[in-house]
């Protein structure tokens, strides 16, 4: 994939990250994470940067894989509750005890990209908001 302005916002957005998340991640204050989205900014993101975000995406895709496997292995037939948070202090109600630190939208977005491949395999699912 090309590394071009529009490509790296594109894949931040399909992580479910904010501008926010990518500066907090890189040391890099939320305007600069702006002028690389930015087309009228002649600045790129460094190359350490987009690596970064390039396996930020691949990771969130293996991880949904290695979950769809796992929801395969043990379903039984009913329909596939896939948690969604609607907070970050919800999701920490849950991650934190397991030693799990990521961002509510990057979580979502993985979630929403296993409901794709589980609809891939017509496996029926539904989002659902845990109850603390």
């Amino acid at each position: 994939m090309d590394k071009t302005k529009a490509n790296f916002r594109a894949i931040r957005e399909s992580c479910g990250m904010t501008q926010s998340d990518v500066s907090g991640e890189t040391g890099a204050t939320v305007g600069v994470v702006r002028s690389w989205e930015d087309p009228s900014c002649g600045v790129l993101s460094p190359d350490d940067v987009w690596a970064w975000l390039l396996m930020a995406h691949d990771a969130m895709v293996m991880d949904a894989r290695e979950a769809v496997e796992q929801i395969m292995a043990t379903r039984n037939g009913q329909t596939v509750a896939l948690p969604y948070f609607r907070t970050q202090a919800e999701l920490n109600c849950v991650q934190l005890a397991q030693g799990i630190d990521e961002p509510v939208g990057y979580h979502n977005a993985r979630t929403r990209m296993v409901a794709q491949m589980l609809a891939e395999r017509e496996v029926p699912y539904e989002f659902v908001y845990p109850e603390h």
